[in-house]
């Protein structure tokens, strides 16, 4: 009886043990999985990612880029950006975008313009309908809207804008990837690639072909890198070319991921 006894208690401890090693080890690949979720930043192109933001988390990506010109006249512009993004769901997002844009024009040595303004702001959504698979790209569909506001004796709100984007991610090898982005209403393209020069460090390049507000078309080559130094913090540098604008344009900016 006593041997019996003896017996049961070791394979009760035993058991005891083996399931809160196995808990253990679920709990450090759980914990292993929260850590490895990387940040997925929209900055500094003009390409949106496939990638939706985390449930319930919130990011924030900003901003700033300068220019400057000096062939008829000296004329500096900068503008400061920003972009709040708030996981509804593990596949949809809601986005908010607005600009602030600073120009100084001196048109002799008399006469000097300063203007500021901001931009209408945007918002949106982003669904992410398709996980990368295979040989299939991983597929976004992103809506966004533009409200013009008329300050009167009752607030008139009014769509100014609509566009209606897709976006397709694919990764080609364990460094390189590729993107392309449709917008149908304004009939815009972009392409970008990029490439990991190591584990923390992009370098990329994309091309577009946009339309503005007004419906007037131009191409757009942006030049530049990200640097992640920790998984939800993403910092960038980039050179923007674009058939609009006298010169080049100077980007730098960050995006912050806040998890729950």
């Amino acid at each position: 009886m006593k041997t019996s006894l003896i017996i049961l208690l070791l394979i009760s401890t035993q058991n005891f043990s083996l399931f809160a090693i196995t808990d253990s080890i679920l709990k450090l690949k759980s914990d292993s999985t929260k850590a490895q979720i990387t940040i997925s930043s929209d900055r500094p192109t003009v390409s949106y990612s496939s990638t939706t933001v985390p449930k319930h988390s919130v990011q924030i990506e900003s901003g700033f880029g300068f220019e400057t010109s000096n062939n008829e006249y000296i004329w500096i512009h900068a503008n400061s950006d920003i972009l709040i993004r708030f996981g509804l769901s593990e596949r949809i997002e809601f986005r908010f975008y607005n600009k602030l844009n600073l120009s100084n024009t001196k048109l002799n040595w008399h006469t000097d313009i300063d203007t500021r303004s901001f931009s209408l702001p945007d918002y949106g959504f982003k669904f992410n309908l398709l996980h990368e698979k295979k040989f299939l790209p991983e597929i976004a569909f992103l809506p966004t809207f533009v409200f013009k506001y008329k300050e009167n004796d009752n607030l008139n709100i009014s769509l100014y804008n609509l566009d209606l984007a897709f976006s397709f991610t694919k990764s080609l090898s364990n460094r390189f990837s590729a993107g392309y982005n449709f917008i149908f209403i304004s009939r815009s393209h972009s392409l970008v690639t990029s490439v990991n020069l190591i584990d923390n460090l992009q370098l990329f390049l994309e091309y577009s072909r946009m339309r503005t507000r007004f419906r007037r078309l131009y191409h757009n080559l942006i030049i530049g890198t990200s640097y992640q130094p920790i998984s939800d913090i993403n910092v960038d540098l980039s050179v923007q070319f674009n058939t609009l604008s006298p010169s080049l344009t100077i980007n730098s900016g960050f995006s912050i991921l806040m998890n729950k």
